[in-house]
């Protein structure tokens, strides 16, 4: 059982780090920005696509976790 947790926050820390290479990218599909948090980046319309698959990828391995109890 300790071991799927282990397998499981894995999983969280690899959707994080590629959600934030998605949402880091300056790609022509950016789009525009809806929130700016400097002077050139910020949260552009193209980023809510990943940011929600991030949400719900995350709130699986919650549940998966939950269950493991």
């Amino acid at each position: 059982m300790r071991a799927d947790r282990v397998l499981l926050g894995v999983v969280v820390l690899v959707l994080t780090a590629l959600s934030l290479l998605l949402v880091k990218g300056d790609g022509p599909g950016s789009g525009e920005m809806l929130l700016g948090i400097t002077r050139q980046n910020g949260v552009n319309s193209g980023d809510l696509p990943i940011i929600g698959l991030w949400l719900v990828g995350v709130g699986c391995c919650g549940a998966l976790w939950r269950r493991g109890r």
